[in-house]
């Protein structure tokens, strides 16, 4: 029987009691392929992957997570899945210092764990090197909730793993927020592109890693030839069939001669912080009137469109009234091209139009006083700021004491600073879950 589940086909109401009945038993497991030196042949960690009950249609990670889909049940499963790879872990005496690479979906962060599987969470939480690694879907489809489930996965002193990039070049757009531990430079793509846009995905890739020291893995290696590849990409670790076939975990690993590293947090914004307190720190702004403010605006806004890689747009409008027709189609337009558009402001709705995600804050909060634009991107950073001055000049136009910076840093703090109006709702959720599932006792 033939059912692909991962499509848009329903699922049947017999497949759909199976499925039940392999949550209800956690009959789920995990199988693991080994992550590895590409110069010594060490064994450095294994990836967890998630398997259904053997001979069934749901051995195939593709329609176990169709299904779950379908059916609402992604947060159940995804927890299942991850406590099977834990308890094989400990069943195996898997040694600390090897490292855990565990897939999630975003949403499942958010999903309370269910009763029966905390004893093994926690477990893992005190005891296991883990790295939970989101898919390039997780970036195309809510970059936001990508970035609050980031959070959360730190917050139990985690790495992150940003698994198939290059699959979609709009995965290389949030390397900066994200601040992976690992990337995961999915191989098979990289075949196929041309040496421009090869080029384009390693350099944003090995440049976030140079910032960062996060570790490259080129996975699906499956061949000799793609060893070679991989290294002259520049990477050390890889992963795929030539280098180990997914089997249980063996029960004699020993420490490596290195670890997989985790990378320092990045420096975080106080939720009270704006984009122009912190940029005016080490910038002197000029007053500029709103025409012109707009002006400059556009100029950094239409950034986008003149890239081939991707890059994130930011904003803060100070009220909805400022944000008009014109400028709802224009932010429509890049949005096509954006991984993540989004407009904070006062009165501001959660859609703002096709593609651009809006984000209220209250009147009271100091980012209430500037219009701000934030673009970044793999290798182009660039932000407006500005303050509101509250008056009103001759041509009857408000004045605005306004800094331009490209600095990358000064950049990435900005974006951070509006980030946080944008991913708290989804984080307050998590947080949420993550109190109930930790327990009065943690």
């Amino acid at each position: 029987m033939s059912v692909v589940m991962s499509g848009s086909q329903p699922i049947t109401s017999a497949l759909s009691e199976e499925f039940g009945r392999i949550i209800a038993s956690r009959s789920v497991r995990a199988l693991f392929q080994p992550v590895v030196d590409l110069s010594t042949g060490e064994v450095l960690g294994f990836e967890a992957l998630a398997r259904g009950p053997e001979g069934s249609i749901f051995e195939s990670p593709a329609n176990l997570f169709g299904a779950a889909y379908q059916l609402g049940m992604v947060g159940e499963l995804d927890w299942a899945c991850r406590a099977a790879a834990f308890r094989s872990a400990f069943e195996a005496r898997l040694h600390p210092s090897l490292t855990l690479f565990v897939n999630t979906e975003p949403p499942a962060l958010g999903y309370p764990c269910p009763e029966d599987l905390r004893a093994i969470v926690n477990r893992a939480e005190a005891r296991l090197r883990v790295i939970l690694e989101f898919d390039e879907r997780a970036v195309v489809t809510d970059p936001a909730e990508l970035l609050a489930s980031v959070g959360r996965a730190r917050s139990v002193l985690w790495g992150v793993g940003l698994d198939q990039v290059g699959k979609s070049p709009r995965s290389l757009a949030v390397l900066p927020f994200v601040h992976p531990d690992v990337i995961k430079l999915d191989i098979a793509p990289l075949h196929s592109l041309g040496r421009v846009e090869v080029s384009q995905i390693v350099n944003a890739v090995l440049s976030q890693a140079d910032r960062t020291d996060a570790v490259v893995v080129v996975q699906g290696i499956q061949d000799i030839a793609d060893v070679q590849f991989a290294r002259s990409l520049g990477a050390r670790v890889g992963q795929g069939h030539h280098l180990g076939q997914p089997d249980e975990l063996p029960t004699d690993t020993k420490a490596p001669h290195s670890v997989v590293s985790f990378v320092p947090n990045p420096p975080l914004s106080e939720p009270a912080e704006t984009p122009y307190g912190l940029v005016t720190e080490t910038r002197q702004p000029h007053t500029v009137s709103m025409a012109h403010l707009q002006r400059i605006a556009m100029n950094l806004e239409y950034s986008l469109l003149d890239s081939q890689v991707p890059r994130m747009l930011l904003a803060s409008v100070q009220h909805i009234r400022y944000f008009s027709d014109s400028m709802r189609s224009r932010y429509e337009r890049l949005a096509r091209v954006a991984p993540l558009t989004a407009v904070v402001g006062v009165g501001v709705p959660d859609e703002l139009g096709e593609g651009v995600r809006g984000a209220a804050i209250d009147a009271a909060d100091a980012l209430a006083r500037e219009y701000c634009v934030v673009v970044v991107g793999p290798h182009f950073t660039g932000a407006l700021v500005a303050r509101d001055q509250g008056d009103t000049g001759p041509d009857h136009q408000r004045s605005y004491d306004m800094v331009l910076t490209y600095e990358r840093d000064l950049v990435l703090e900005a974006a951070r600073s509006l980030l946080h109006r944008v991913t708290r709702p989804v984080m307050d959720h998590i947080e949420a879950a993550g109190r109930a599932e930790r327990g009065p006792d943690r």
